[in-house]
């Protein structure tokens, strides 16, 4: 990954633009986990300049409570192939920590090992509900109808019982018969068959799932970008017992990647 490594940091490449257009925030740090690089999206998810997350800069967003997790799981990326994943607080630019999840993944060099590539993900919100269905149902309903997301819940086997009133108005279905439907014709063609593995693999694994996919819009059609995320609820004796997703309109984001993609 010397590409990653040097063509990104250095600006001049389309790779780089690309970065800096991608709809997460991307970071790389060196083997003694100061920050070299972050793009613009780091910034505006975490309200320090690029030059103030530098060298140990980062670290000035991330809860205290939860830095200790944090260097234990950089050394962990930094030792081994495959991504390195967890859920932190990091600080907002209004002063709120959101639970955030971070993605690591070591980069290889012919020499050695360079350092880490990581990816931060906003999955506040989605924390919050889990928390809503442990409480209450009603607390739950209440919170996923003022979420500016199209919110849904399911059964420990995945069958969907819930769509909050965004997610109804956007694609015109019911949760009955989303419920019914194994294959959504509310997903473009095209992205069906890997929205389906993915959320399979999610039920067979009982692992958070995790796709980009585009979605009708009943009003006029038309199709557009959203992530979807899930994360099962578990009792105390870790069964699941419920699936609780939500999913993020990203399309001015997506279409403003492929248009650098393809310039």
């Amino acid at each position: 990954m010397r590409f990653l490594a040097s063509d990104m940091l250095t600006g001049e490449s389309r790779f780089a633009r690309l970065i800096e257009a991608a709809p997460v925030a991307i970071f790389v740090r060196d083997r003694e986990g100061r920050q070299i690089y972050s793009n613009e999206h780091f910034s505006r998810l975490s309200g320090i300049s690029t030059e103030a997350a530098f060298g140990f800069g980062w670290r000035d967003v991330v809860h205290p409570d939860d830095l200790p997790r944090y260097d234990v799981a950089l050394g962990q990326a930094g030792e081994r192939d495959g991504e390195v994943q967890l859920d932190v607080r990091r600080r907002r630019p209004d002063g709120y920590f959101a639970w955030m999840r971070v993605t690591l993944q070591r980069i290889n060099e012919p020499v050695g090992t360079f350092g880490v590539v990581g990816t931060v993900v906003d999955i506040d919100e989605l924390m919050q509900l889990g928390q809503a269905v442990s409480e209450s149902r009603e607390r739950f309903h209440f919170l996923a109808e003022a979420m500016p997301q199209l919110v849904w819940s399911g059964a420990s086997d995945g069958t969907i019982d819930y769509l909050n009133r965004r997610f109804i108005e956007y694609t015109g279905w019911t949760a009955e018969r989303l419920a019914a439907e194994s294959v959504p014709g509310i997903v473009h063609p095209e992205d069906r068959e890997r929205t389906v593995r993915a959320w399979r693999e999610s039920l067979s694994q009982g692992s958070e799932y995790e796709v980009e996919y585009r979605l009708r819009r009943a009003s006029d059609g038309a199709y557009r970008w959203f992530i979807a995320r899930a994360v099962p609820m578990r009792d105390e004796s870790g069964k699941i017992v419920q699936w609780i997703g939500t999913a993020t309109d990203v399309d001015a984001q997506r279409r403003s990647y492929e248009n650098l993609q393809f310039a």
